[in-house]
């Protein structure tokens, strides 16, 4: 079973980016349904503050499809998208095919 790799950038504000954070791990918990995250940071572009990105890394390509069809109700989406003002991308990658 492969992992899947989870990309997503944020432009937020800078006086809300650290609430934006810490949501950020809260919605990564709510996800972690049976160990289904490997591994989930939140990176700051280092040339723009107020850019953050989401790098997950999921179990297989089915958790992290059927996880984030889930996302409108997750306890912490609503607010955390109110300090989002930009959703720059969001994609998932598989490990490529040799």
């Amino acid at each position: 079973m492969d992992t899947c790799t989870e990309f997503a950038v944020f432009t937020v504000h800078s006086s809300t980016r650290a609430r934006a954070v810490a949501l950020s791990y809260a919605i990564f918990d709510e996800m972690n349904i049976n160990g289904a995250i490997l591994s989930a940071r939140v990176l700051q572009k280092n040339d723009a503050l107020n850019e953050l990105c989401w790098h997950i890394e999921w179990a297989s390509e089915g958790q992290a499809k059927e996880i984030t069809a889930k996302w409108p109700q997750l306890n912490n989406t609503q607010e955390f998208q109110t300090l989002v003002f930009n959703n720059i991308y969001y994609g998932h990658f598989l490990p490529s095919i040799q």
